[in-house]
């Protein structure tokens, strides 16, 4: 089992390009026994922010309903914007470093393993669940 595991990333790569192949020779009109072509996922989108918020703020809506509200920038955004130094000075004292989810890579990894009694005790296997179950909502 740990063969396959190692292989993970090979394999991944490899049935990536079998698929893009496939895919690109569906488009050009081969077809494949089992498989068809279809339009995949469609993502809606406003024309005119503008318009929409016109015509809605005519209707009688209130703007700040229609709008979202005003947020931060990230982490990564914020230090490019303030500098890392200044930022961890300024704010460092409200920006936590969360645990990463548990992943699976080689011994030759250079990171430390988890122990189990740190994996029982921060529990992050349910957490890993728990991110992976609010990522497919």
């Amino acid at each position: 089992m740990s063969e396959i595991v190692f292989k993970h990333d090979t394999m991944k790569s490899w049935l990536g390009h079998v698929m893009a192949y496939v895919l690109n020779e569906a488009i050009k009109g081969k077809e494949f026994q089992g498989f068809k072509l279809v339009e995949g996922r469609s993502v809606r989108k406003y024309t005119s922010e503008d318009d929409i918020l016109k015509v809605l703020k005519d209707k009688g809506f209130e703007e700040n309903l229609l709008l979202k509200p005003v947020e931060l920038l990230g982490i990564t955004a914020m230090e490019k914007l303030v500098g890392k130094a200044k930022l961890e000075e300024f704010v460092g004292n409200y920006i936590v470093k969360l645990p990463g989810n548990p992943t699976l890579v080689p011994e030759s990894d250079k990171r430390q393993a988890i122990s189990s009694d740190v994996l029982s005790t921060l529990n992050l296997a349910e957490r890993s669940m728990m991110r992976k179950s609010e990522k497919e909502l």
